[in-house]
């Protein structure tokens, strides 16, 4: 079977599944209900089985209809395998039955021995790993009540085996990408949904439909084909099986791969398809001329791709006529389009030119991508199409046992973008260390948290080096359950992850806060200045060119760059206030001016935020004796700024460090007379909508997309980066001109009551689902 890509996973409990079933999916045989007893053994082949063996065998022991027999084949395990089946059949009221292998005979002939080995009328084949659920023995034997059906086999969901989470979709869902499960070989030969682990058939009609010994196929697509072809295969479409995904599955739903069990897989196939075509012909089963020629086609572009990954792998110098096999595939009708995953199969293959070992190939090429045309949006009851968006921000989260949370408070933005959806898939890197941060993501069924290997900052390489790899794994695991993703950036994870997107078909929205070349300009110095300035441009141009779908901008300057480009552009802020929370424009007019003096900062004090300016202004207003500057926020540069304050004897600069959001409310309620922003470089800050929504006139350097919040001096008062004089001529226009005070306070105060956080997600969602609503093509800048 090959392995599908990833789907979405959902919080839940795995005994929340019991029982659950899709009767929306029509059977071509039902049960009858017939009262029959039939007697059941259970085949288990087992190879170091021992981490999860217990749980699956506990499960077949919670049977509501227990197996008559359980026969574990084990091959040669290494591990504890034995000794935890020998301790479980101690106490078990099912007999249990040992077969040890001397040598290491391979699952095929392991699984061979177990049918003719079996003692009872029909068998269930088992997995080491998985969870059977209790009425699974009980349903699978009422369609065999049927003396039409010679084996059926019904549908199972995966679950993740480190966090205890359900797939949303099942197994046929996510392989089928629609389609209704049909047991004919017009299905199957190219596209298998029938697993192993799913499979009651009777022993008799598997003695006879007996794979040959010493042969290496799929013993599950065998019994799937040629019970099709005969037309006595049944579909139970109830969920009976929890499917376990871990790094270690032999085929699994994103389990280990690389270019050796890729050759294995295609291999195996090929034997699959070729054994079945001659064992129906032996049987005088006839197939339909053109599907039996569809599968040796497929079966020998299989081996095409075989021989040629395996002899370039094994030879530096291959046969000239192996180099020319992928473009051959490529353009054949009948080559990776129609039997692979189309580009990303001849890329893959491609790779291994120049990659003979095929260790690039194995990391990156080695999951199968969804071929054709990205599914529609669903719709909900109402028509409106059902939203699931994928979000990528480089932030850093810590878990505890409440929830996760962050020091960036643009997490609650995120939280409320979630309402905005149907369901939002946040990545983000985790701490190890446990501990709780100031702002929590909101707890939501409507949002699901994928946990990215931590690194400190991108200056760490080698943290940032280890974490790309398995954090490309983890997102694109989670691409096929998007209808499209949302990525700020530019950054180096995010480039790779758009490419990804782009490479699956699903739409790619970008995000765009700031204009990265200044702000690095201001963070980096010598060499890393030397480097960063050109990377932060190509970064910047790759964040434009992956746009597929649009860009969510944050001031002018940003906007006219996309919009000159051919992107679609909602130019939006990120505001984090509600309107409940904001003065209401009696309490704003019944401030008293200047009532503390206070000239209130917020922020970090990082070399990008220009706080040093704050020394000088200090300086200048000391000897007038009446305005303070509070500072709120930390950062690298907080010690620093403490001594030498001290040592020019500032009393008038007060460092409060960081304060919880209540009380810095009460700072710009209470205090605040002017708010003073002097950042290097900016997006569209947040604490600009806190000082408009409480009446507080605000001073801001004129940077980023300080301009278009401020729109360019009507709501606030402009000055240069690093002037401390114009800062003191703007207080003191603000001083003497009451009634442009009044005006500018109260232009600010509308402006952010109209761009809370509710309205500009929703703004958000409506943007994206637009986007999508459009034709599927790429814009102008792909």
């Amino acid at each position: 079977m090959q392995n599908p890509p990833n789907s979405r996973l959902r919080q839940a409990s795995i005994e929340e599944d019991a029982g659950k079933g899709r009767a929306d999916l029509a059977s071509p045989l039902s049960p009858t209900g017939a009262d029959r007893h039939q007697t059941v053994s259970v085949c288990i082949p087992t190879y170091n089985g021992e981490p999860h063996l217990w749980q699956q065998l506990e499960s077949l022991r919670a049977q509501t209809r227990p197996p008559d027999e359980i026969l574990v084949g084990d091959d040669c395990s290494t591990d504890g395998t034995l000794k935890l089946v020998e301790e479980f059949a101690s106490h078990s009221s099912i007999p249990v039955r040992v077969l040890a292998s001397e040598r290491n005979i391979g699952l095929c002939d392991n699984v061979r021995r177990l049918v003719k080995a079996a003692s009872s009328e029909v068998i269930c084949f088992c997995d080491q790993d998985d969870i059977w659920l209790p009425s699974k023995v009980e349903t699978l034997l009422r369609y065999l009540d049927d003396p039409r059906v010679d084996a059926v086999c019904c549908d199972s969901r995966p679950f993740d085996s480190s966090s205890g989470r359900t797939y949303e979709e099942t197994v046929w869902e996510i392989l089928l990408k629609g389609d209704s499960p049909r047991a004919a070989v017009d299905v199957l030969w190219n596209k298998n949904f029938m697993s192993g682990h799913n499979i009651a058939i009777r022993r008799d009609v598997m003695l006879r439909y007996l794979w040959p010994a010493g042969t290496q196929v799929f013993y599950d697509y065998w019994i799937a084909l040629i019970t099709s072809a005969k037309g006595t295969m049944a579909l139970c479409p109830e969920v009976l099986t929890l499917y376990r995904q871990h790094d270690d599955n032999f085929i699994g739903l994103g389990g280990r791969r690389g270019t050796s069990r890729d050759v294995r897989n295609w291999t195996m196939t090929a034997d699959t398809l070729d054994g079945v075509l001659e064992f129906l012909g032996s049987e005088a089963v006839r197939l339909d001329a053109a599907r039996a020629e569809r599968m040796r086609e497929r079966a020998e572009r299989l081996r095409e791709r075989s021989r040629f990954v395996r002899i370039r792998s094994a030879y530096r110098h291959a046969p000239i006529r192996h180099f020319a096999t992928p473009l051959q595939l490529a353009l054949s009708k009948n080559g990776y389009f129609a039997f692979g995953n189309g580009w990303y199969s001849f890329l893959g293959d491609l790779l291994v030119l120049g990659d003979p070992r095929g260790r690039l190939r194995s990391r990156f090429f080695s999951r199968p991508r969804a071929r054709g045309r990205r599914p529609d949006m669903e719709h909900g009851d109402d028509g409106a199409s059902r939203l699931r968006l994928g979000v990528y921000a480089d932030l850093s989260y810590r878990r505890d046992g409440e929830g996760v949370s962050t020091t960036t408070a643009f997490v609650s933005w995120l939280s409320q973008l979630a309402d905005a959806v149907d369901e939002l898939v946040l990545f983000g890197r985790v701490d190890p260390i446990p501990g709780r941060s100031p702002f929590e993501l909101a707890a939501s069924n409507r949002v699901r948290f994928v946990e990215m290997p931590f690194y400190p900052s991108l200056h760490d390489l080698w943290a940032v080096t280890r974490a790309v790899l398995p954090s490309w794994r983890r997102w694109h695991r989670e691409l096929s359950s998007c209808d499209a993703v949302l990525v700020f950036g530019p950054h180096p994870l995010s480039t790779l992850f758009e490419l990804d997107a782009r490479a699956s078909r699903i739409p790619v929205f970008v995000g765009v806060r700031e204009n990265l070349s200044d702000y690095l300009q201001y963070r980096t110095r010598g060499w890393r200045s030397r480097i960063a300035g050109p990377a932060a441009r190509a970064m910047q141009q790759a964040h434009l060119r992956l746009a597929s779908a649009g860009a969510l901008v944050v001031g002018d300057e940003m906007a006219d760059f996309y919009r000159s480009r051919g992107v679609t552009v909602l130019q939006s802020g990120i505001s984090l206030l509600r309107q409940s929370q904001f003065s209401s424009p009696e309490e704003i007019e019944e401030r008293v001016w200047p009532g503390s003096s206070t000239i209130l900062v917020v922020g970090r004090l990082d070399p990008v935020k220009n706080p040093r300016l704050l020394l000088d202004v200090a300086a200048a207003l000391m000897p007038r004796g009446c305005w303070n500057i509070e500072v709120v926020g930390t950062g690298s540069m907080a010690d620093d700024l403490r001594r030498e304050a001290a040592e020019r004897g500032l009393t008038n600069l007060i460092f409060h460090g960081r304060l919880p959001r209540d009380r810095l409310m009460q700072l710009y309620l209470d205090r605040a007379t002017v708010f003073l922003h002097v950042s290097l470089t900016e997006g569209q800050p947040q604490v600009l909508y806190e000082a408009a929504a409480f009446g507080v006139p605000i001073i801001a350097t004129s940077v980023g997309g300080v301009p278009s919040a401020l729109a360019h001096g009507k709501r606030g008062l402009l000055v240069p980066p690093r002037d401390p004089d114009a800062v003191l001529r703007a207080i003191e226009q603000l001083d003497r001109d009451p009634a442009r005070r009044r005006e500018l306070v109260a232009a600010a105060r509308h402006w952010s009551f109209e761009e809370t956080i509710d309205v500009q997600t929703r703004e958000v969602a409506s943007f994206i689902r637009s986007q999508l609503g459009r034709s599927e093509g790429t814009s102008p800048s792909s």
